[in-house]
């Protein structure tokens, strides 16, 4: 389980918390469902468009789609109907929970179900480095160029 915890409504109001646990099968399969129904099914040629806007527009059919199965109450906290009706002057504070709170979250628990399944590669796991031998770090210093000899002054 995860407390998000979202800047309060208005002025002057406590900041919300809202109790969020990792989805179901029904959940998950809801949130994909989602994404497509929030893009209007554009969300492949959004991904390939890699403008700003619909970058930006990504990342606020993401937060919806999750936010909205997984936090079904929110936006009646937040003092609107639908997470469709929140102005989208609004939208980077739902945005930033959900990339600042929620996926450092998520993604660990379900980066190893992806792997899994075979939809994502295991990333490599790094040896653990021997300060004897690896002289990695050193690298840092092997683009250096020599500085130039001064010249020799003339007699």
């Amino acid at each position: 389980m995860l407390i998000l915890k979202f800047p309060a409504a208005k002025e002057g109001d406590a900041p919300i918390s809202q109790s969020v646990y990792f989805p179901n099968i029904g959940q998950y399969l809801d949130i994909e469902s989602l994404k497509l129904s929030l893009s209007a099914n554009n969300y492949n040629q959004l991904l390939s468009a890699g403008t700003v806007g619909a970058i930006w527009a990504l990342d606020i059919v993401d937060a919806v789609a999750h936010l909205q199965v997984l936090c079904p109450g929110l936006g009646r906290d937040l003092s609107f109907n639908s997470y469709l009706d929140i102005p989208i002057q609004k939208a980077n504070q739902i945005v930033s929970v959900y990339k600042d709170q929620f996926l450092p979250w998520y993604w660990p628990q379900l980066r190893p179900l992806l792997e899994e399944a075979k939809i994502l590669t295991p990333q490599p796991k790094a040896p653990a480095k021997d300060p004897q031998t690896d002289l990695s770090d050193l690298d840092q210093y092997n683009d250096k160029q020599p500085e130039a000899a001064a010249p020799i002054a003339q007699l």
